[in-house]
């Protein structure tokens, strides 16, 4: 066989591979293209995730394995980037018998109780899982441990309490008067304040805590409790968001706390 002939033989064979691998590929990209319709992303939500975490590994599984997560859970992560790994792990969720607290935990003079912890993540506060409705029982537990000492307290065991004794309203929440008369139960008073500046800084200069119930901004799109636990050497507040590990490392000015609070209350020891 001649070169030339060698050549066309060759460029033939080239030809041929790069048909059959394109032809192969806009199969499989079909095939792949029609799996990624029929496991969710013309679903409003799924396609929203994904615009959000175009890049996020595990945001895609949830996406495509969607039917497996309650709706609910999955779409704090429109609004929660840092609960990525909580939703993640639903299907493989655990219930915890005993809740075991380690030194972890009480790193802060204040322990910082996460409402989506594992622990009592996935264990319902009334009508919804703790992770997704309880901070108001969590914020309360940092505040009883802190003030008594009592580090078998747990945010499952307040928020079991709260359901218990009435301190939960369906479709709207954790009631205010758990702030105040419920708190006594745990051997801690809470009074309610004016929430003005004024009032929060004479409490937390006093070496007291404080629990504030705010509306739309920083912390969240409705409504939540965070614990304001002290005041730093250039004024700021430090607190424990129990839904933001991030937002509990920052140090916050008073005025734009005081803009989001509807209300507030100041605690002791009974």
């Amino acid at each position: 066989m001649s070169k030339r002939a060698v050549r066309r033989l060759l460029l033939v064979i080239v030809v041929f591979g790069i048909i059959i691998g394109g032809s192969a590929y806009l199969l499989q990209s079909g095939i792949f293209m029609k799996q990624k319709k029929s496991i969710g992303l013309t679903d409003p939500l799924a396609i929203q995730l994904n615009e959000l975490y175009p890049d996020n590994k595990k945001v895609h599984e949830i996406i495509y394995n969607l039917k497996n997560y309650p709706r609910a859970l999955v779409s704090v992560l429109l609004v929660y980037e840092e609960e990525i790994d909580y939703v993640y792990n639903y299907p493989n969720r655990q219930h915890f018998d005993e809740i075991v607290l380690t030194e972890q935990d009480f790193k802060r003079e204040v322990p910082l109780f996460i409402q989506w912890d594992a622990r009592w993540g996935y264990d319902y506060y009334a009508d919804e899982m703790m992770g997704l409705n309880a901070c108001g029982p969590t914020s309360l537990a940092m505040v009883i441990s802190a003030l008594t000492g009592n580090r078998d307290i747990n945010p499952r065991l307040v928020a079991q309490f709260a359901y218990d004794n009435g301190y939960y309203v369906q479709d709207v929440g954790t009631m205010w008067t758990l702030m105040s008369e419920g708190a006594s139960a745990f051997g801690v008073q809470g009074t309610q304040l004016s929430g003005n500046a004024q009032s929060i800084l004479d409490a937390l200069n006093q070496g007291h805590l404080v629990i504030l119930s705010v509306g739309p901004g920083d912390f969240t799109p409705s409504g939540h409790f965070i614990v304001l636990t002290g005041i730093d050497e250039k004024g700021q507040i430090i607190l424990n968001d129990p839904n933001s590990p991030k937002r509990s490392d920052m140090h916050w000015d008073i005025q734009r706390l005081v803009n989001q609070t509807a209300g507030a209350w100041e605690f002791t020891k009974l």
